[in-house]
């Protein structure tokens, strides 16, 4: 699936997709002074697939878009609620161009952000060494 074809699925215009990632960066700007995180790099805006598994097992794929990428996890923008505690594998593209890593994790926070969407929170089952996926 092509990156056009996710952000259609996404329900996003090239406009509101600029004004989605604007409010993020200006939250992010007005928050950095109080973080604590560390060893955070910026995903923003990236389309990250991720397959979640729902009760009774069965397994849903939402394209979603990210927001930052730590060792131990992924902040990402989904256009519906997710589950916390949903297990879920986020599909990362390795920066060499050697293909998707597919990555296991769980979903730690689901909170509503802006009209339609939500801020998730996905702790990985094992820590990633985040060079391998972004530069900066």
């Amino acid at each position: 699936m092509q990156t056009q074809d996710l952000i259609s699925t996404l329900r996003l215009s090239r406009d509101e997709l600029k004004e989605l990632l604007g409010a993020v960066r200006e939250q992010r700007d007005g928050c950095r002074s109080n973080s604590k995180r560390r060893h955070s790099r910026l995903w923003l805006g990236k389309v990250t697939p991720i397959d979640v598994t729902l009760p009774p097992q069965t397994m849903k794929s939402y394209a979603t878009l990210g927001l930052d990428l730590s060792a131990g996890g992924i902040g990402l923008l989904a256009g519906t609620f997710l589950y916390p505690n949903a297990r879920v594998v986020v599909r990362l593209p390795m920066l060499s161009g050697t293909g998707d890593v597919p990555i296991e994790g769980v979903i730690k926070s689901c909170v509503h952000f802006m009209t339609r969407w939500h801020r998730i929170g996905i702790q990985f089952s094992v820590p990633i060494y985040p060079a391998d996926f972004t530069v900066g």
